[in-house]
Formats: structure tokens, sequence, C-alpha cells
């Protein structure tokens, strides 16, 4: 007798809150979808402290910028009973995991600004080198989720082959695994976010250090 069903949870992470195109992503294992979005918030003026002032109103949370990162897996669990030769009834059960899916979704949220027509131009390329340290920024933290995803889809495959006393057993060793290598990577993202000074020794810094202003 063969059985399967479905196993799905959802993992969430939130990293730090602060035009540049993300670079590609890499390869992904088969099964894995990753789904990259920013959304923007508008604000408005012609002075630095103008646009100072806009991301301290209008940005989200407590910050000028956000980036977020959550993980949906799941994989279909087969049971294949054996029968007992001698006996003819089934005398143990052999799990395992196949078709694993993992959906990542990274969520970033960035300042807009569109120039008026007699802004200085100066203003523009700084506002513009911003906004694309802080899009480098968010690379970063994007690319600790997919090392954790990668990470994650080859340690279940590990599991398929094992032999297990009963299901129960498999389903907790893999949500084990993936706990594990999760938080792992939660620490990663919190040291990344130290080292960069949340995005300062990128260039995510306003107003710009060259005006004084």
């Amino acid at each position: 007798m063969r059985l399967s069903f479905l196993l799905i949870w959802l993992l969430v992470v939130s990293a730090c809150t602060s035009s540049r195109q993300l670079t590609p992503l890499g390869e992904v294992p088969q099964r894995v979808s990753v789904d990259v979005q920013e959304t923007n918030y508008t604000i408005v003026g012609s002075t630095d402290r103008d646009l100072l002032e806009g991301m301290r109103i209008g940005g989200p949370g407590s910050g000028w910028f956000r980036f977020q990162w959550n993980m949906r897996w799941a994989y279909d669990q087969t049971v294949l009973q054996q029968s007992s030769i001698t006996r003819g009834r089934v005398s143990q059960n052999r799990c395992g995991i196949n078709a694993i899916r993992i959906t990542l979704t990274f969520r970033s949220t960035v300042p807009e600004w569109e120039p008026p027509a007699d802004v200085d131009p100066q203003l523009v390329a700084q506002w513009q080198t911003f906004t694309d340290a802080i899009r480098l920024h968010g690379e970063g933290h994007r690319d600790v989720a997919l090392d954790a995803v990668r990470k994650i889809h080859r340690e279940l495959e590990l599991l398929e082959t094992e032999d297990t006393q009963n299901c129960t057993f498999l389903q907790r060793e893999a949500r084990n695994v993936v706990d594990e290598i999760w938080e792992e990577h939660r620490q990663i993202d919190r040291a990344y976010h130290d080292d960069t000074q949340g995005g300062r020794s990128q260039g995510v810094v306003w107003p710009p250090r060259s005006t004084g202003t």
C-alpha cells in the first residue's frame, strides 16, 4: 500500500528597515520559486532636507526602507508498508520525502522621488546613488534568504533515504532541520545588518555626506 499526504509550514523573517535593479538570483533547486517585488512610497521636495523629512514622515515603520522575506515549504510524504513474508501482515513502515516545494517571497519598500524640473542636478545624482545603495543592501538580505532555501532543500533531500519507525518521526526531523537552518540564517542576517551598519557602510546615508547641509 502506498499513501501520500502534504505537509506545509510557513516561516517569516523581517530584515532591517531602510533605480537599481536586483542582480540575478542565480541557480535555485527544482520546485523552488522566488517572488521578488518592490513597493515605493512617494516623497516630495527640492532639497536634501525636504527629502529627509519626507522619508521620516512617510517611511515604513521606524525606518526609511524595509526588507522582508518569508518562506513557505511543503513536501509529499510517502508511506510504503512492507508485508512480512512468513506472516503476511504489515510489519514495518518506511517513510520518505519527495517533491519538496519551497516558495521564497522577498518584499522591499523603498522611497521614490520625482525631482522638480528646476531642482539641482547634483541632488538628483545623489538621490540616485542613495537609492541604489538601498537596493544593494537589500540584495544582501535577499541572498541570505536564498542561501537558507538552498540549504533547506538540500538537507530535506537527505531525509528521503532514511528508514524510520513511523512517519511522525520523519515529520519531526524535517521540521527540526528547517528550524535549525532558519535560525542559523536569521543570525547570519543580523550579522550582515551589523557588519554593514544597516547599509550605511554601503552608502545608505542621507543627507549626503558631501553636502554637509
